[in-house]
């Protein structure tokens, strides 16, 4: 069943990229870019919660300072990112 809901799923998006005229795979790149960043973002979050919540590891460099640098520029870089999609896709016009 999973397979026929995937299958549907990947011809209503080919589909609409088709009747809107854009580029799939130049879309799907940079929105998988964008998702790679975010996910990056919520693991460096998730980091910070568990060690605070556990206690497994005292090193305030390794469990709170590293975390919160690399989630803040992550999120700087997510903010460009999405910013700037239709750069990042090579769009010549609007979404």
């Amino acid at each position: 069943m999973a397979c026929c809901v995937q299958t549907v799923l990947a011809f209503v998006v080919v589909l609409g990229f088709a009747l809107a005229g854009r580029d799939l795979f130049t879309w799907l790149t940079g929105i998988g870019a964008v998702g790679v960043i975010l996910l990056q973002s919520m693991a460096g979050v998730a980091i910070i919660v568990f060690f605070r919540k556990t206690n497994l590891d005292r090193r305030v460099w390794n469990t709170l300072i590293a975390p919160i640098t690399s989630l803040a520029g992550l999120l700087t870089l997510l903010f460009f990112a999405f910013k700037n999609l239709t750069t990042l896709v090579g769009a010549k016009g609007a979404i």
